[in-house]
């Protein structure tokens, strides 16, 4: 288990809900894994038609299968996870090189419930750059973020 940082110690557990991420998974995983160190990695497909599960088994720590649907494929894994800190990420979304100091950062303020980041969708399309920027700003006005915006909890506040 990956421990966060010098003066972090707690274990961080990283949930991916999945269906039909073929195309992406191992590559999105790879790149996971190098910014991510040894933290847990937890694969949840939701019946996928494609070799998803089969792609993600030796770039991840656990491949499970659930129901469809990412609150009961994001709940499986929270379930199956170790870790002190859960981390949910979509397979299309690429994080910060330093993104697990910053979540060691976060958590240094123990009032801290949880946070999110800006993920980006990897792909130069303008239509993702319009996407990824208006959920960021509808975000900020409604006062809520969606799933790809890679959510992380502390364990105790999320059960």
């Amino acid at each position: 288990m990956f421990r966060m940082g010098i003066m972090c110690t707690q274990v961080m557990s990283i949930i991916v809900p999945t269906f039909n991420e073929a195309s992406t998974i191992e590559r999105f995983l790879e790149s996971l894994r190098d910014r991510a160190g040894d933290a847990e990695i937890i694969v949840v497909d939701g019946s996928s038609s494609d070799d998803t599960l089969e792609l993600a088994r030796n770039r991840s720590d656990q491949c499970l299968r659930s129901a469809r649907g990412r609150a009961r494929q994001m709940n499986r894994g929270a379930a199956a996870a170790s870790g002190d800190i859960f981390w949910f990420l979509h397979a299309d979304t690429e994080v910060p090189a330093d993104c697990v100091q910053k979540i060691c950062d976060v958590f240094r303020n123990p009032e801290v419930v949880g946070g999110f980041f800006r993920i980006r969708i990897p792909s130069r399309h303008f239509v993702y750059r319009l996407t990824d920027s208006l959920g960021h700003y509808a975000g900020l006005l409604l006062q809520m973020r969606f799933g790809d915006h890679g959510f992380f909890c502390r364990r105790p506040d999320f059960e």
